[in-house]
C-alpha cells in the first residue's frame, strides 16, 4: 500500500498546527481577559498575545504557513509559484479545520468559566466591551463595536486592517528585502501587534470564517 510523501502533507500540516495556534492563543487570551473581567488581561495582552502567536507559526515550516485565507488568497494572486493554486483548495481546508480546533480547544478549557460568566451563551447586539451584559460569543467570533454607525463601517475597518496587513507581509516577505528583515517572524510580530494596538478595537481580528461553525458549536443563540 502506497503511502503520501511526507512532503506532501507539510503545508497542508503547516497550516492546521498554525492556525490551531493562532486560535488557541488568540481565543484564549480573549478568553482569560473576558471571563475574569480584566483582572488577569488588559487590551494590550490580546494585541500581545494574537502577534506572538502568528510569529511562532512562522517557524512551523519553510516557507512559513499563512495560517489566514485572505493572506494565502492574496498570495497566490500577487506572487503566484508553481503548483500554489493547485494547493490553495487544500491550504484553506487545513486553515478551516485548524481553526476549529483551535476554537474548540479553548472552549473546553474555559468550558466552566464561560457558563459561570455567560450561562446564556448570549451573542452581543454590539459590542462585547458594551455595559450591557456578559456577551461570551466575542470570544470566538467578531463583533462591531457599539459605536460603529453601520455594517459598512465595520466592513471598512476590516477592510483597512486586512490591507495593511498583506501590504506589510508582502513587504516583509519581499526577496528584495531580505537585507533588511533579519527576522521575518519578529517583523511579523511587530506588524500583527501595531495593526492590533491601532486598528483592532472597533471590530478586532478577523475571525468570520470561523463564526458560524463555532456559535454552533457552543449553541449560542440570539435573544
Amino acid at each position: 500500500m502506497s503511502t503520501l510523501p511526507r512532503g506532501v502533507l507539510k503545508p497542508y500540516a503547516a497550516e492546521f498546527l498554525g492556525t490551531a495556534l493562532l486560535i488557541v492563543l488568540g481565543d484564549g487570551v480573549v478568553a482569560q481577559c473576558l471571563l475574569s473581567d480584566y483582572q488577569y488581561g488588559t487590551w494590550l495582552s490580546i494585541n500581545m498575545s494574537w502577534a506572538a502567536a502568528v510569529c511562532i507559526s512562522g517557524y512551523l515550516a519553510d516557507p512559513s504557513p499563512t495560517i489566514n485565507p485572505a493572506v494565502t488568497i492574496c498570495t497566490a494572486l500577487i506572487r503566484p509559484t508553481p503548483g500554489q493554486w493547485k494547493k490553495l483548495p487544500g491550504k484553506l481546508f487545513a486553515q478551516f479545520l485548524g481553526g476549529f480546533v483551535g476554537a474548540a480547544l479553548v472552549y473546553i478549557n474555559y468550558r466552566s468559566a464561560i457558563e459561570s460568566w455567560d450561562p446564556e451563551y448570549t451573542i452581543p447586539g454590539g459590542s462585547i466591551l458594551s455595559p450591557q451584559g456578559h456577551h461570551s460569543a466575542g470570544i470566538f467570533s467578531t463583533y462591531p463595536a457599539s459605536t460603529l454607525g453601520s455594517n459598512w463601517e465595520a466592513a471598512f475597518n476590516e477592510v483597512l486592517g486586512s490591507a495593511v496587513l498583506m501590504f506589510g507581509g508582502l513587504t516583509i516577505s519581499d526577496p528584495a528585502n531580505a537585507s533588511r528583515f533579519y527576522s521575518p517572524q519578529l517583523s511579523s510580530f511587530l506588524l500583527l501587534l501595531a495593526i492590533g494596538a491601532s486598528l483592532g478595537w472597533q471590530t478586532g481580528y478577523v475571525r468570520a470564517y470561523l463564526k458560524l461553525e463555532d456559535n454552533k458549536y457552543l449553541d449560542y443563540k440570539l435573544k
